[in-house]
């Protein structure tokens, strides 16, 4: 038999004979052999690894009865994981994690239902190995949870409570860092940032200058608010150059308390607008309008201080008796009070006579100079004021105790008493006592000084008349005082006894044969003093 054989193109090929033939379907028969084997071959291979294809990627589909897992793929880089291929590969139970490899997501990765779950890493303790940036830790001693911030050992605690730190401290980015003082407030400053402010003086309110609280001192601007002020009793006595208000609680007024202990009703003190005064506690000016209506002055404790440019007018206690008196600028008290006048005292300047002023009081005594020729000088007792019939001498003076009355030519005599002490008998030849609260004197003031016959515990008014002592003032404080000084001018004393010359105890030629000027006890003394030319 012959065979006629073509290509795989058609073309005709020689003719074969039979054996040829058979030869040739032989060779056929163990190609396809072998290509089986290779075929079986290629199978067992794609089993246990599947090759990588870089465009589709690869799928986890079973081959031969088993899933096909990341560890059986060969030849995958570190960025050829598709990602959206194998999302819901990924996400299917039992399957297995990236295994080692990179993944980078570049858009939404959602992990969703409580079964999902991204896993970070974890440890005990605070993270300090080197990881790249963004990488979260999860320290399982402390339960917290930690970012590295640098790519390198730097890791930042996240979303914890943070450990015990100051206020005014770094820790607050707007705070100006400071040690907190007793009193501090905590105010915005011009930075603006929290920062101190230390409390303020004692007595300083907290107000505002429009732009900053502060302790400044300044006006109070209540507007349309007021403020209520509960009555007390009179508070202590402020500073000097202080004045204390309050509703005194004892009139239920609102008043004012002075340095030198006063307390004035404010309510009392009027201010208002001018108008005639009907009633008892009216307030405001007296005018020119007042008929049968009368001004109360409260008693006052001390005499008031002269003030510049200022004449006060007040009443006061005097020997039981509230009396008014007068205080000028430069605090001279004149006493507006006396007894019912028995005469006139007339005062002139010098050349015209004074008009005639019915002014009387016990103390009110006369110290007149030796009077010119014209001049009469009518002196009555002590107790009662004399006439007199012509004007006054320019150097006519007067010494009125604790009161005076002024003139051009009136000069003030202030007068006193005092007691000189030599001591226990035999006492000593002199003795000096000093004057003080003598505010008003002067370097030029004329002090004089005499014994004053009143008796004492050691000796009687007679003895006063007769004794040989001799007293004079000398050595002037100014503003304070001055310093009495008595010394015996007589040598005689009493004889020493005559035992001492019977015992020898004597020589006769230092006896003193009774002579010595030695005083003992105590005299009474008077004093007075002016100042030329002054009231």
């Amino acid at each position: 038999m012959t065979f006629t054989v073509v290509d795989v193109a058609g073309n005709r090929v020689d003719a074969l004979t039979e054996s040829e033939v058979n030869a040739k379907v032989s060779d056929i028969k163990r190609a396809y052999t072998a290509l089986s084997t290779l075929r079986n071959d290629l199978e067992r291979i794609q089993e246990s690894r599947i090759q990588w294809d870089s465009f589709k990627g690869h799928r986890h589909d079973p081959v031969s009865g088993r899933l096909v897992r990341h560890t059986d793929l060969i030849d995958v880089g570190t960025g050829d994981h598709h990602a959206k291929l194998h999302a819901a590969d990924h996400a299917a139970a039992g399957l297995d994690d990236i295994g080692g490899k990179n993944m980078t997501i570049t858009g939404n990765w959602d992990v969703t239902g409580i079964t999902g779950r991204v896993k970070i890493q974890t440890g005990a303790g605070a993270p300090v190995h080197t990881e790249a940036e963004g990488t979260l830790y999860w320290d399982t001693t402390a339960n917290a949870l930690y970012a590295n911030d640098n790519g390198a050992a730097a890791w930042t605690q996240i979303g914890t409570t943070p450990s015990a730190h100051a206020v005014l401290s770094t820790t607050h980015n707007d705070s100006l860092a400071a040690v907190v003082v007793r009193g501090d407030i905590l105010r915005g400053n011009a930075t603006p940032a929290w920062s101190r402010l230390a409390v303020g003086a004692a007595g300083r309110i907290f107000s505002s200058n429009g732009t900053d609280p502060d302790w400044s001192q300044r006006n109070l601007d209540l507007g349309g608010f007021y403020a209520d002020v509960s009555q007390i009793a009179a508070p202590a006595n402020p500073g000097a150059g202080i004045r204390r208000l309050y509703v005194d609680s004892g009139t239920g007024k609102i008043s004012v308390r002075t340095t030198g202990g006063s307390s004035v009703s404010l309510e009392e003190q009027g201010g208002g607008a001018d108008h005639d005064h009907a009633a008892p506690g009216d307030g405001g000016k007296i005018t020119g309008g007042e008929v049968d209506t009368y001004i109360v002055f409260a008693e006052q404790v001390l005499d008031p201080a002269g003030l510049a440019n200022t004449a006060r007018l007040y009443s006061k206690d005097i020997a039981g008796v509230t009396k008014m008196a007068f205080v000028d600028e430069a605090g001279l008290v004149y006493r507006l009070h006396g007894s019912a006048p028995t005469g006139n005292i007339d005062i002139g300047d010098g050349a015209v006579a004074g008009s005639s002023r019915d002014f009387s009081d016990a103390a009110h005594q006369h110290a007149f100079p030796a009077p010119g020729a014209g001049y009469a000088v009518d002196v009555a007792a002590a107790e009662d004021d004399g006439v007199a019939s012509t004007p006054a001498r320019s150097d006519h003076q007067h010494a009125h105790g604790t009161g005076y009355l002024p003139d051009a030519h009136h000069q003030t005599t202030y007068v006193g008493t005092a007691t000189l002490d030599f001591g226990a008998f035999p006492g000593k030849s002199d003795a000096s006592v000093s004057v003080t609260g003598q505010t008003g004197i002067a370097s030029t003031s004329i002090v004089q000084a005499w014994i004053y016959p009143k008796a004492t515990a050691d000796h009687t008014a007679d003895e006063h008349a007769v004794e040989s002592l001799k007293v004079f003032a000398r050595d002037i404080v100014v503003g304070a005082g001055f310093t009495v000084q008595g010394v015996n001018t007589s040598e005689i004393n009493e004889k020493e006894p005559p035992q001492f010359l019977e015992f020898g105890t004597h020589h006769p030629d230092t006896f003193s044969e009774g002579k010595g000027t030695r005083l003992y006890g105590t005299w009474s003394i008077a004093w007075m003093w002016q100042t030329p030319g002054g009231i």
